[in-house]
């Protein structure tokens, strides 16, 4: 019964490491080349204050386009 479990977590994990780096890339593809630091400050500006040290375009790019497509994605599967 234990043995069972632990093959479950392990798979949920290896997919819940699978989604989050296929959503960090997702990020990534696209018109506008983006880090991942630069994509990681532009979210977090979002919540916290963050001084803002690139362009409004960019910030645009990410917040209003490629979060809500990439978040569809995700949900319709």
């Amino acid at each position: 019964m234990i043995k069972k479990d632990r093959g479950f977590l392990i798979k949920f994990l290896i997919l819940l490491v699978a989604l989050l780096v296929a959503f960090l890339y997702s990020f990534l593809v696209g018109r506008y080349n983006l880090s991942v630091g630069l994509i990681v400050d532009i979210l977090r500006a979002q919540i916290t204050q963050v001084p803002a040290y690139w362009e409004k375009t960019l910030e645009t790019v990410v917040v209003q386009v490629r979060l809500p497509r990439i978040c569809c994605a995700i949900l319709v599967g």
